[in-house]
């Protein structure tokens, strides 16, 4: 037994230690090399971890934040299931995720690689992406902000519809825009090249 920093270790070889049971923390620890920990049972975070090198833990499970991590390696993370954010992430390697299905935030995502996402379905911000490369999006449908981009490749979008701010764009390169039908502001733009406008003609509305 441990109480208030009484701690019944094993075995303490240059701050490796060997930790049966500590209820100050309450924190249960097979093996502890440089840092690396292997802890069975944790009630006051409520943490499971069977093995952790160098910040790579392998979670079994967590009650307070409630996640599931099969293994993790270099914050490469593979979760099984997650309830306070209800993620369930497959595989995750370098921030490049995998995840199935979120809940809270209403995401599915099936592969995302250096922060370039491949995303089925998201209801929280209703998104639908197919493909995403280094910030270069290609979403079918999205209807909060109710944006339908087919292509975007270095911030140059190609969008067919949005009904949030009354655009449709075909095509825009480095800030040169091509749009067809823009009702919020009332423009009809063909080609913008370097901030130098060629407008075919501009819709004037009646605005009461």
């Amino acid at each position: 037994m441990c109480k208030s920093y009484d701690v019944i270790v094993l075995m303490s070889k240059s701050y490796d230690v060997i930790v049966l049971m500590c209820k100050s923390y309450d924190v249960i620890v097979l093996m502890c090399k440089s840092y690396d920990t292997i802890v069975l049972m944790c009630k006051s975070y409520d943490t499971i971890v069977l093995m952790c090198k160098s910040y790579d833990i392998m979670v079994l499970m967590c009650k307070s934040y409630y996640t599931i991590v099969l293994m993790c390696t270099s914050y490469d993370m593979m979760v099984s299931m997650c309830t306070s954010y209800d993620v369930i992430v497959l595989m995750c390697t370098s921030y490049d995720t995998i995840v199935l299905m979120c809940k809270s935030y209403d995401t599915i995502v099936l592969m995302c690689k250096s922060y370039d996402m491949m995303v089925l379905m998201c209801k929280s911000y209703y998104t639908i992406v197919l493909m995403c490369t280094s910030y270069d999006m290609m979403v079918s449908m999205c209807t909060s902000y109710d944006v339908i981009v087919l292509m975007c490749t270095s911030y140059d979008t190609i969008v067919l519809m949005c009904k949030s701010y009354d655009t449709i764009v075909l095509m825009c390169k480095s800030y040169d825009m091509m749009v067809l039908i823009c009702k919020s502001y009332d423009t009809i733009v063909l080609m913008c090249t370097s901030y130098d406008v060629q407008l075919c003609f501009v819709l004037i509305f009646n605005v009461v």
